[in-house]
């Protein structure tokens, strides 16, 4: 299975050269280190511009994707090579691991158009066989890599290569993937949660210890039907130019012979980091996740026991396992002396044996419940050297911090939206916010540079919308609509929705929650390419009590963690109770305070009732100068023009204010003390502030 055509790595040598490459050759390499005889793998294709091709029969595709699904090799390498020199995607890619059989009858060794999606699910893999190490450069979102970015990926995978080498791991596929570069370990497990889980570990132990502030290991690829490029196609992110071309995903080399890791192994990993975080041991001042040694830190079994008053009435050997054998079993003490032990093995993987039939399927997570709970355990691995003591560090004065060269804000939205934060937009039912949400997310996606309600926007941005309410129809017709403007009618194809069916782009099932949706959020990020995500409304993906603050905070800090891992921005829609007004109360009558105070930026969408123009008011800011309130019309194209000098947008929101405080007085009263102490109360201004709103 080696490749003819390899390169040496690493390869810095010859520029990251692709020239000698047989693109055939390197794909049906991948294919046969991937897959065993027999198998049906899938092959999809991403970004590109022909809706009617041969290659499917000449059937339209709306050009987002095309899928299709393989069992015979060589016939994948024909359409797999037509289809990059013909169509030119953005990207083919091929199914990790394969896939359900009986997939073959959704296109069968074909590619095919279809409106509602044919792509593999991960209940679609019964066995993973592959573990991708994805080591990408850090640059911006749509560009392809530099050479000296490719490089600085491939330090990182060389460096990832010496570890796994001292650990005696099987050697891997080593390949590049056109942007930066790809391990393939081979594995022969199971396709459930526990293996998923041990998977994941592995990559972000990795990460933990390789990543850096210049190339990641990307630790979003452990799902089980996960795609991975296909080698001898071209990576063609954004335009080419002379330091960015697209270039020919190609392998670096193969092993002679594949071995997979053991489970074993992956399930110590899974203990010292996973479940543990042990093994970010401070070691000659730094920490790693994998020993400095070169092996995983192994627990002091013992000491272990001894600490927690358990009685060790003899140690013994078996099999390259070491039994520490207790005075009675934990799960039933009828199992007397010796008869159940606490386990190591030569790796440092944990267990627990019980010779008994009745307590076979008894775990170590189990037994360490029972001996000593959620206890961290790191004080007993073996060379722990006591407590993290924390780098002293140095100190700023105001005057150094003022200095910092810090790089420019990028806001997508000036001082609305900012880059990598999360704005709240509230308002009551039918005011209006899902096509305020399609107006910012159009102006956004126009290749035009421009302004919005006379804000600057960046241009060329793609929007990802998660909405429950809006059919495809009712979106159509808006869409149809605001199109009307020519300034948003450029940015429609920066706008993408899921869909789940004809017709059908509500996300209806899926909470925040829950790591599954999670990870249907981050997969449909990374096919859109998106750099804001809408949420709309927060209340439909949040499955726990919405006045709850710690099971609010849940949904939201995994929003803040979507947010650290893909550098996406989020607009989240909200709606509120009917007293809505002031900086005090705009949260108060719906939902958790956590919700408030997890955005770096709260507006108010309210309306004027007597004009019938909208107020979009800023509550809080967190990072930018603060937005004046915005007086909004809306037009028969449901576009929302900014008015200026038509009336005071202060002078709207003191009216609002009073009538709102009139409203709660019963609508009359016979003092003016009654309403100006009930403006206060709503606003939190002083009596005076609010005896000349009552007098305006």
């Amino acid at each position: 299975m080696n490749n003819p055509n390899q390169n040496n790595f690493p390869i810095s040598g010859n520029s990251i050269s692709t020239t000698n490459i047989n693109p055939s050759e390197d794909l049906g390499t991948q294919l046969e280190y991937l897959f065993d005889p027999g198998d049906v793998f899938e092959v999809t294709a991403f970004n590109f511009k022909e809706s009617k091709h041969p290659l499917w029969n000449n059937e339209w595709t709306s050009g987002a994707t095309i899928t299709g699904y393989f069992d015979d090799i060589s016939k994948a390498i024909n359409v797999i090579t037509q289809l990059d020199g013909d169509v030119k995607p953005e990207s083919i890619t091929v199914s990790l691991n394969p896939v359900n059989p009986e997939l073959l009858g959704r296109a069968c060794n074909r590619l095919k158009a279809s409106k509602n999606p044919i792509r593999a699910s991960d209940k679609d893999i019964f066995v993973r066989k592959n573990i991708l190490i994805d080591i990408d450069p850090v640059k911006s979102t749509g560009v392809s890599s530099t050479d000296e970015q490719v490089k600085i990926a491939e330090e990182v995978a060389v460096r990832i290569l010496q570890k796994t080498k001292e650990l005696n791991l099987p050697e891997p596929l080593k390949a590049l993937s056109g942007n930066g570069f790809h391990l393939i370990f081979k594995i022969d497990l199971d396709n459930s949660d526990t293996t998923t889980k041990l998977v994941k570990s592995f990559i972000e132990a990795l990460s933990e210890e390789f990543s850096n502030d210049f190339a990641k290991v990307d630790t979003m690829v452990t799902n089980p039907s996960r795609l991975v490029k296909a080698y001898g196609t071209h990576a063609r992110k954004g335009d080419p130019t002379p330091n960015q071309p697209h270039r020919l995903a190609s392998i670096v080399s193969t092993p002679e012979d594949p071995q997979p890791i053991s489970r074993l192994f992956l399930e110590q990993v899974d203990a010292s980091f996973s479940q543990e975080k042990t093994a970010n041991i401070v070691a000659q001042g730094k920490t790693t996740s994998i020993s400095a040694n070169g092996t995983i830190p192994k627990l002091d079994v013992s000491l272990y026991l001894a600490s927690y008053n358990r009685t060790v009435v003899k140690i013994e050997q078996h099999g390259g396992a070491t039994f520490h054998c207790l005075d009675q079993c934990l799960f039933d003490t009828n199992h007397g002396q010796g008869k159940a032990a606490v386990c190591i093995s030569e790796n440092g993987t944990l267990f627990y044996k019980c010779f008994h039939n009745s307590c076979k399927s008894h775990t170590w997570d189990e037994a360490r419940q029972i001996i000593s709970g959620d206890d961290k355990l790191q004080k007993f691995l073996i060379g722990f050297e006591g407590d993290f003591e924390p780098i002293l560090g140095t100190q700023l004065t105001g005057a150094d911090i003022l200095k910092l060269q810090l790089p420019p804000v990028n806001d997508l939205v000036e001082n609305m939206i900012g880059q990598e934060e999360a704005t709240i937009v509230s308002g009551p039912a039918g005011v209006g916010k899902s096509v305020l949400t399609l107006n910012i997310a159009l102006a956004l996606g126009s290749p035009q540079i421009g302004k919005l309600w006379g804000l600057e926007v960046r241009n060329e941005v793609k929007t990802l919308f998660f909405q429950s309410e809006n059919s495809a129809r009712a979106t159509q017709n808006r869409l149809h609509l605001i199109s009307r403007d020519h300034f948003l009618s450029n940015g429609i194809k920066n706008i993408v929705f899921p869909s789940f069916g004809t017709d059908d782009i509500r996300v209806s099932k899926g909470y925040l929650g829950d790591p599954a949706f999670i990870e249907l959020l981050l997969r449909h990020i990374e096919m859109s390419g998106a750099e804001l995500v809408v949420i709309d409304p927060l209340i439909s993906f949040h499955n726990g009590d919405e006045n709850d603050n710690s099971e609010m905070r849940r949904s939201l800090d995994n929003i803040t963690d979507v947010i650290s891992r893909t550098k996406c921005s989020f607009l989240v829609i909200h709606h509120v109770g009917k007293i809505y007004i002031g900086k005090r109360t705009s949260f108060a009558g719906r939902g958790a305070s956590s919700i408030g105070d997890f955005a770096d930026n709260n507006y108010l969408f309210e309306k004027n009732y007597s004009t019938g123009h909208l107020l979009l008011t800023n509550q809080k800011t967190r990072n930018a100068e603060e937005v004046d309130a915005m007086e909004l019309m809306m037009d028969d194209n449901l576009v929302l023009h900014h008015l200026q000098g038509n009336s005071s947008t202060k002078s709207l929101a003191n009216n609002n204010t009073a009538i709102q405080a009139l409203s709660l007085l019963g609508g009359r009263v016979t003092k003016q003390k009654d309403l100006v102490d009930q403006i206060s109360n709503l606003t939190g201004k002083s009596s005076g502030v609010s005896r000349t709103i009552v007098t305006l």
